[in-house]
């Protein structure tokens, strides 16, 4: 039986080579793994959507991580991600259309509604598009890229 939790955290991460920016996790169950892990994505922008009033911002999708990520502050030692995070923003999501996540992950187009706990916004309503869907693909060191489009935000 398959239990959905849906959570998401945005960390702010100021890392010593890739510099401030923000990463972007969202709880997806993975059926190849048979477990729950962090679809993740890097971005510059995340603050722009709610308080500059940005519509859309462009998001390098990383590697998945575990759920542990969902609770973490502190220093990264080493690696290509050294240094500080601290999360920015955590919540529950809900899905808006689909069956599951993951499923419309794989398309390549999935629309959700963030909940902060946090207070940074009651609701904010994203569609998530895969850049290769639209037309728009960018070749960022091989790795994918999605435009994060804001349907509508409630402060």
């Amino acid at each position: 039986m398959i239990i959905l939790i849906n959570n998401y955290v945005i960390h702010q991460h100021n890392a010593e080579r890739a510099g401030l920016h923000y990463d972007f996790r969202i709880e997806c169950y993975i059926p190849d793994l048979n477990k729950n892990m962090l679809l993740s994505f890097a971005t510059r922008k995340f603050p722009d959507l709610i308080y500059k009033n940005k519509k859309r911002i462009l998001l390098l999708e990383t590697e998945l991580h575990d759920l542990y990520w969902l609770n973490f502050e502190g220093d990264i030692p080493y690696g290509y991600g050294k240094g500080t995070m601290k999360i920015w923003d955590k919540g529950t999501y809900q899905l808006i259309e689909g069956k599951d996540l993951f499923s419309e992950y794989k398309k390549g187009v999935f629309k959700i509604i963030l909940e902060s706990n946090q207070g940074k916004f009651k609701k904010l309503s994203l569609s998530v598009v895969r850049t290769d869907k639209i037309n728009m693909s960018f070749n960022y060191k091989n790795k994918k890229t999605w435009l994060c489009i804001k349907k509508d935000l409630i402060v």
